[in-house]
């Protein structure tokens, strides 16, 4: 579990809004088609289109009982899906390791480099594609949300 951050200037005066100890997971497409003929029996040659915006799921819980002013709140979801700017909202996944901090990548500053040599961002640039969320009567104080976001340009 890692605790992450969405910044926007818009939203919470700019601060960085926390989501604490929550499961992140990152979705990349590539856009191939690798048509079979019939009557041939072997694989066949996989064409490469590109690759679609890559999707970052969080999911984690809601505490109701988390007085901190800058942690998630059903609030804080419906100001970022709200959004309505030419800013992409900045995620920031800091993944803790015995020997640093690592980052989850975003796309590169100048794009994307079909020569598999990539140096991502430290950052990722995106908007909220959905969120939805779960309360239980067994622990009503906690409510499960999912969000998921689509990694964009600046």
């Amino acid at each position: 579990m890692v605790d992450v951050m969405l910044i926007h200037p818009n939203v919470n005066g700019g601060n960085p809004v926390l989501f604490p100890s929550v499961k992140v997971g990152y979705k990349w497409d590539n856009l191939t088609s690798a048509e079979a003929a019939e009557g041939l029996f072997d694989f066949t040659e996989v064409n490469y289109g590109g690759f679609a915006n890559p999707i970052i799921t969080i999911d984690g819980f809601i505490d109701l009982e988390d007085s901190r002013s800058n942690v998630v709140t059903q609030k804080f979801l419906v100001d970022f899906a709200t959004l309505r700017s030419t800013t992409p909202i900045k995620l920031i996944v800091p993944c803790p390791y015995s020997s640093g901090t690592a980052y989850l990548g975003g796309r590169p500053t100048s794009g994307f480099s079909s020569s598999g040599d990539n140096t991502l961002s430290g950052t990722i640039n995106c908007w909220i594609q959905n969120f939805t969320i779960e309360i239980a009567s067994d622990s009503e104080n906690l409510w499960k949300y999912t969000l998921t976001l689509i990694e964009t340009r600046e």
